[in-house]
């Protein structure tokens, strides 16, 4: 990226000496370096890259996909904020202490923008939300939107690149735990505690998974992926929703997917009529405002859930959200239920750990989130926290 000839460029040791000497006595495989391959290293539709189209360079989401990412060594570095009990515990205000909020904000050697910038450039972007305005007078929405926007870009670009007819084979996220309290890169805070871009990439990554893309006037795409070792058999059902909770249009097919092997079917074949769920065609206002799809496997009692939203999250509703605690032989968990659909769910308990959170709940179906203790050694103790959501204006506590 300093625009030096190839011949200033080239590595021998790493490109060819190295390669050589393995070769004669082994068959591994060898990659000259991250990033490597295409017209320049860094290109992106050949060999391992640094993908930070959707990221620092503030594309689109879309941009994944036209990238052509074969293999992202590096990607998705976000400014991911910390739960609330971390800013109070580190005394952390971006407003009334910049210095110091600064300080834990990753930013690019020479560069006149940080990690905060491209955060709050796809909160205004995907959602058309202030970040920066609402940090002085709305803090603690301006930490709710920030951590719930990282976590839908993850989650979104990670489904779009395991989309069966995707050509990228994999990606490392950077990166693993922050080295000071802030929002850094980390998916883990300083303190080991999971961020929201930790429970987007989770959900993302499991090994059965269902997501939604909007493919314009294709209408919206189910994809499901199975990357376990056995067949999974089951109801794969599909439905919009009028203001989160009335049924407008429903669809069930029984499908079965093979070892290591993903299915992608259209909203238009699934309803096998004309019903503009993803809004495209745009005749008249929608008749819904929530695309909820689930695969219930046969050897399952919690199915794989995948989400659609016409419209950002930008209100919030005088309802609560049901939270009941549970012990069994396993330990603890929350049997949550919505009344309406509900969106970025978040679990907070000072001694146990979710394992699931920032996630959205459907009307009419439960969720059961099990809690593990933070320490190991806690077995006396028992779960005491909040459930809150960005789309509600209470919480409930446990």
């Amino acid at each position: 990226m300093m625009g030096l000839p190839r011949e200033m460029r080239d590595v021998p040791l790493a490109e060819t000496v190295i390669p050589e000497v393995l070769a004669g006595f082994s068959d591994v495989a060898y990659v000259p370096g991250s990033p490597s391959g295409g017209a320049l290293p860094f290109v992106t539709e050949a060999g391992p890259s640094h993908y930070y189209g959707v990221g620092a360079y503030l594309r689109p989401l879309d941009d994944a996909r036209r990238a052509n990412v074969r293999f992202a060594s590096e990607c998705l570095a976000f400014a991911n904020l910390p739960d609330d009990r971390h800013f109070a515990s580190h005394r952390l205000d971006p407003v009334r202490n910049p210095e110091r909020w600064l300080a834990g904000v990753p930013r690019d050697g020479g560069a006149s923008w940080d990690f905060d910038d491209v955060r709050e450039h796809y909160l205004q972007a995907l959602w058309n939300e202030d970040g920066r305005s609402l940090r002085s007078s709305e803090p603690k929405r301006w930490r709710q939107l920030s951590r719930a926007i990282t976590a839908e870009v993850i989650e979104r670009t990670i489904d779009e690149w395991r989309r069966p007819a995707s050509t990228t084979a994999g990606a490392l996220i950077w990166l693993w735990r922050d080295p000071r309290p802030g929002a850094g890169w980390g998916l883990l805070d300083s303190d080991g505690r999971p961020k929201s871009a930790f429970y987007a990439l989770r959900r993302a990554s499991q090994p059965l998974r269902l997501s939604i893309t909007d493919e314009g006037t294709n209408g919206l795409y189910l994809h499901l992926v199975n990357d376990t070792p056995r067949a999974a058999t089951g109801k794969l059902t599909l439905r919009c929703l009028r203001e989160g909770k009335t049924p407008v249009i429903e669809a069930v097919r029984n499908v079965t997917i093979a070892p290591h092997a993903e299915l992608s079917i259209g909203a238009f074949e699934m309803f096998d009529r004309f019903f503009d769920a993803g809004h495209c065609y745009r005749f008249g206002p929608a008749a819904h405002d929530t695309v909820h799809a689930t695969f219930a496997a046969e050897d399952s009692d919690q199915p794989r859930e995948a989400f659609h939203f016409l419209c950002p999250p930008t209100s919030a509703v005088d309802q609560t959200i049901g939270a009941v605690l549970g012990e069994d032989d396993a330990g603890f968990s929350l049997d949550l239920r919505a009344v309406t659909a509900t969106r970025f769910v978040e679990i907070v308990d000072n001694k146990f750990l979710p394992d699931d959170n920032y996630f959205h709940l459907a009307f009419g179906h439960r969720k059961i989130v099990r809690l593990a203790p933070r320490l190991h050694s806690a077995h006396h103790l028992r779960p005491s926290g909040r459930v809150s959501a960005l789309t509600l204006l209470t919480e409930v506590e446990y």
